[in-house]
């Protein structure tokens, strides 16, 4: 229902993520990404072209890292940021010089340390450096550009935030 501020923007869900203060986010099919905490009133994140706003009707994929950033992957506008602090967005795409992401379309995202490793369909797998903001490594799958092998990032390297995403189990 449209009127009821704490109903899900949509019945279409397509990521699910638990974060380390027991929030839930819950990705959509279109209708952007809901909140759900214990601490916080229930929050609505549409899409918008403004700046530092969520960009992507397709949510696939949401983790959070070690800062408390909460990063959302899309299938359709590349990694949005979501700084916690300030609940400002930055959105990251690729670039004509090859320094952003492969690609817009993120089937996968884990949070490791230091880095956002970054899953691609297709284009394999970057690994982003947290603190600059910068793809420091990008590892192709693909031996031949015909091929249609999906290079998503299958589970996370470490688990130091304390929960993964929906896919995965909770750290141990």
């Amino acid at each position: 229902d449209p009127r009821d501020p704490y109903a899900l923007s949509s019945q279409y869900i397509s990521a699910f993520y638990r974060d380390r203060e027991q929030g839930i986010w819950i990705g959509f099919h279109q209708n952007g990404i809901n909140y759900c905490s214990p601490f916080q009133p229930f929050r609505i994140y549409y899409p918008d072209d403004g700046p530092n706003s969520m960009k992507g009707e397709v949510i696939r994929d949401i983790c959070t890292d070690k800062l408390g950033n909460i990063w959302v992957g899309t299938e359709d506008a590349g990694i949005n940021c979501l700084d916690k602090k300030t609940s400002l967005f930055t959105n990251y795409q690729p670039r004509p010089d090859n320094s952003g992401i492969a690609h817009t379309n993120i089937r996968s995202l884990a949070a490791s340390d230091d880095y956002l490793w970054i899953g691609h369909v297709i284009h394999g797998i970057d690994k982003m450096d947290i603190q600059s903001r910068k793809v420091v490594k990008r590892y192709s799958l693909l031996k031949d550009s015909t091929s249609t092998k999906n290079s998503s990032l299958e589970k996370p390297v470490s688990c130091s935030a304390g929960y993964t995403s929906a896919r995965y189990a909770p750290c141990s």
